[in-house]
C-alpha cells in the first residue's frame, strides 16, 4: 500500500501502510457487533471481495497514481469493480 507523505499530505502522521501484500488477516470483532452479526471475525486486509457474479478491490487515492498500482493487479485478475 503506498501513502502520500509529501508537501500537500501527510498520510503517514495519523496511517501505517498494509505491508503485507495480498494477504488478509482475521479481525476479531467487538462484542456488541457480534451479538448482532452472529460473527466472531472477518478478513481485512489487501484482498479481493469475490461473488458469484462479480468481484470487488479498492485501492487508496494515493495508489491510483502510482506505478504498478493495485487496480493494475486487481483488473487483470478479474476484478470489475473498484
Amino acid at each position: 500500500m503506498s501513502l502520500p507523505n509529501d508537501n500537500l499530505y501527510r498520510e503517514t502522521r495519523h496511517f501505517t501502510a498494509w505491508v503485507k501484500e495480498r494477504q488478509p488477516e482475521k479481525y476479531y470483532l467487538e462484542e456488541v457487533v457480534r451479538n448482532v452479526t452472529g460473527q466472531q471475525s472477518v478478513p481485512i486486509g489487501d484482498a479481493v471481495l469475490s461473488t458469484l457474479d462479480t468481484a470487488v478491490g479498492c485501492e487508496t487515492c494515493g495508489e491510483l497514481f502510482t506505478p504498478l498500482n493495485p487496480s493494475t493487479y486487481m483488473g487483470l485478475n478479474g476484478v470489475e469493480i473498484y
